[in-house]
């Protein structure tokens, strides 16, 4: 079930149970990260959130087109890289290409955007679990 988590060794909680296990602080950290996000990312990254942990962007340019319709799929790539550089997803083969591919001297986030085309990535992840946890307590 996707609304059931483990956390600390407990099994079965839920998001609530969770986000309430986590220390205030933090949680109002990622809140603040969060809010500060503009718009049209901002509502991607909620969609995402519902989604999944790991999420396909072909799906959700496809959810974004029926909820906000064709017009508004042209800056998806964008917002998907400004939610990228605010820290809150990551290409999922992030972990796996771009450490092996690329100079240690060449930075993250152009190893990652590098690592996309190369490999034609279209699988997206949050960069901690936590993060789609608060933003999931952000949608009414």
């Amino acid at each position: 079930d996707d609304n059931m988590f483990m956390f600390s060794g407990k099994k079965g909680l839920t998001i609530e149970k969770v986000v309430s296990h986590i220390p205030v602080d933090l949680v109002h950290n990622i809140r603040h990260r969060v809010d500060n996000i503009p718009g049209e990312p901002y509502r991607l990254l909620k969609l995402a959130a519902i989604v999944g942990v790991r999420f396909s962007q072909r799906v959700l340019e496809k959810v974004w087109e029926i909820e906000y319709g064709s017009a508004e799929i042209e800056n998806l790539s964008h917002d998907f890289d400004i939610l990228h550089e605010h820290g809150m997803i990551m290409p999922a083969n992030d972990k796996i290409n771009a450490d092996g591919i690329f100079s240690v001297k060449v930075k993250p986030f152009l190893k990652s955007r590098m690592a996309r085309l190369m490999n034609d990535a279209d699988v997206w992840e949050f960069q901690a679990g936590i993060y789609r946890d608060v933003v999931l307590k952000c949608i009414p």
